[in-house]
């Protein structure tokens, strides 16, 4: 069965990468709520609640997941 084309090239790759940030945007969606820091706390390397952290403030700016592609200005 064929697929739908919702966009065209150049909108697929827009909407696939992650936003840019600001430093204010990562103040307001890198924080994290009760319940996702009481889960950090199984995840026992840096590297992992540092993926952790950046793929939920990923996932609350534009309610999608993303490939392992993190910005390092979002890391530091």
């Amino acid at each position: 069965m064929a697929r739908i084309r919702i966009f065209n090239t150049l909108e697929e790759e827009a909407f696939d990468p992650p936003l840019v940030f600001n430093s204010a945007d990562r103040k307001r969606f890198f924080s994290l709520p009760p319940i996702l820091k009481d889960s950090m706390v199984n995840l026992h390397t840096p590297t992992k609640k540092v993926c952790f952290l950046v793929a939920a403030g990923y996932f609350k700016a534009r309610r999608k997941f993303f490939d392992w592609q993190f910005r390092p200005g979002d890391i530091e």
